[in-house]
């Protein structure tokens, strides 16, 4: 029996909802942490002094650097999102496509780790990552062998 014989198209605007309350929860959590580190910082200034107090604080900054950093990341990479959800009728895999293979769904947007959505799992791919680029463009009923697994593309939406 086929991996997804069962399958029924899922809503696109209700993935890309999934999706994007995914990148919410990790910024998030990045937001959280960037707080808890300035309180470890203002912490520190209140009860070490010396070379002690300099490593530590100093540390710290680098840490608020680096969750600063993927805060943006993770800005930027919500608002590609957002941007990629123009609706367009092809029949062909595309940005902003969601279609089924023999193996997995996929949803052509952002590279993200696996969500589920409905009961389903979806895997949000990048066209730019090595499986999108070989997937994109190609039809219904087409196949791709990537990393010896033979991909067999049966819905797009």
């Amino acid at each position: 029996m086929p991996y997804f014989a069962s399958y029924y198209m899922l809503e696109k605007e209700l993935v890309i909802a999934t999706l994007t309350d995914a990148i919410d929860t990790t910024l998030t959590r990045l937001q959280q942490d960037l707080n808890d580190l300035k309180t470890s910082a203002s912490n520190e200034t209140k009860s070490t002094a010396g070379d002690k107090h300099e490593t530590a604080l100093a540390q710290l900054q680098i840490l608020q650097a680096r969750v600063n950093a993927l805060i943006a990341q993770m800005a930027e990479l919500k608002n590609v999102c957002l941007r990629n959800t123009q609706n367009k009728t092809t029949r062909a895999i595309g940005i902003n496509s969601l279609f089924v293979t023999n193996e997995k769904i996929f949803y052509m947007n952002i590279a993200w780790p696996k969500i589920e959505v409905d009961g389903q799992v979806i895997y949000p791919i990048s066209a730019s990552s090595p499986l999108g680029s070989v997937l994109l463009n190609k039809g219904i009923n087409e196949e791709v062998l990537f990393n010896n697994q033979l991909y067999k593309i049966s819905k797009i939406e």
